[in-house]
């Protein structure tokens, strides 16, 4: 005898969905920021100064937490106008607008121009490059020191940031930068399969 398959709602779907109906707090936070506009990376004024340059800033208000967010910073950067040498600069997302440098969504972006320029053509890098991070976090969990933890219900603000790898690199022009960012609570779960597929002989 052949067998038919129907589909059903499984019994722990039907009570996640009747969670999620009845508790709003479930839903996550998204915000963002982008612009078009140009922004210099630069050296440090002075010793001590800051050494990263706010690209975007995205705020992120105070919930019910332990809270779960992502972020991703994107960016084009042009080429430094020098004829010849390596140049090399650093993005990074944090909750911080200094953080420790080196941490794991940090990202290099790097433009190489060969050629000595006496007596031999200079070969330039490309005009223009993207580059793009992200990092993830628990609230309240310091699972890196310094990086994407925030105090239980306290507002905060993550930085989409660049700096240069050493202070006599030139300055950087960093263009159409954005800011993504998604946070949800711990009371968020993944819904199971609302369909499950039920054998009928």
């Amino acid at each position: 005898m052949s067998k038919r398959t129907v589909f059903g709602i499984s019994p722990v779907a039907a009570l996640i969905v009747a969670a999620v109906s009845a508790n709003s707090a479930l839903a996550a936070t998204v915000g963002g920021t982008a612009t078009n506009a140009n922004v210099v990376v630069p050296t440090p004024v002075a010793a001590g100064a800051p050494l990263w340059t706010t690209l975007r800033m995205q705020p992120i208000p105070a919930a019910a937490w332990p809270r779960y967010c992502i972020a991703t910073g994107s960016a084009d950067a042009f080429r430094p106008t020098v004829l010849a040498g390596q140049n090399t600069y650093y993005f990074t997302v944090s909750n911080v607008p200094q953080p420790f440098p080196n941490q794991g969504q940090e990202r290099t972006l790097m433009f190489l121009n060969q050629g000595s320029g006496v007596g031999d053509p200079v070969i330039l890098d490309s005009p223009l490059k993207e580059i793009t991070t992200t990092g993830g976090w628990m609230g309240g969990a310091m699972n890196n020191p310094g990086y994407f933890t925030f105090p239980a219900g306290v507002a905060g603000n993550i930085f989409f940031l660049a700096r240069k790898a050493a202070p006599a690199l030139p300055n950087l022009n960093v263009d159409d930068a954005s800011l993504t960012v998604v946070c949800t609570t711990a009371n968020e779960l993944p819904l199971p399969s609302l369909f499950n597929p039920v054998p009928v002989p």
